[in-house]
């Protein structure tokens, strides 16, 4: 089942590490399991009941930044209104992935530089809300360069926002 193939790979590599070279081998491959975590699916209705959660802060979010900045704007559920134009913040703008992504990092970052536990928890913490405000930031500036629907820019905007989320974790 493809639900399981990720517990699947991490119960092997356990069990090779064991063989390999004993229970100090697991705690050298502990970070590569934990990673590995990241890649089991989530429950689809999970997913989605977080994603609708997620659309629906992250137009809120967005509006009261937009608020902050003299552009008014009314939010209804996952659209946001401004004069004349509305956006929907559709599934792939929720912020779910950034939010997944900016996670990983963390735990890669908490790692890299040999982080305490709870300066690695305090990471990971720290990244969720790091991620969402970043999101938000994303879709107001979608929102305000008219030239966000062209594809290339798009993208380039989702790295530079991802880029920026790193730095304020860092």
């Amino acid at each position: 089942a493809f639900d399981i193939l990720a517990f699947s790979l991490i119960a092997n590599l356990i069990g090779s590490a064991i063989l390999w070279r004993g229970l100090p081998a697991v705690r050298v491959a502990v970070m590569p399991l934990v990673l590995l975590l990241f890649a089991v699916p989530l429950p689809a209705p999970w997913v989605a009941q977080w994603v609708w959660e997620f659309q629906l802060a992250t137009a809120i979010l967005s509006g009261w930044m937009l608020y902050l900045i003299q552009i008014p704007a009314v939010v209804s559920a996952d659209i946001i209104q401004l004069s004349g134009d509305s956006y929907q913040v559709i599934e792939g703008c929720s912020g779910f992935r950034s939010i997944l992504s900016l996670m990983i990092f963390s735990i890669l970052m908490a790692n890299m530089f040999d982080r305490g536990r709870w300066h690695a928890v305090a990471l990971l913490l720290a990244s969720i809300p790091i991620a969402f405000a970043m999101n938000g930031l994303r879709v107001v500036t979608l929102i305000l360069n008219p030239a966000s629907e062209i594809h290339t820019i798009h993208v380039a905007q989702g790295l530079v926002v991802l880029m920026g989320g790193l730095i304020l974790l860092y």
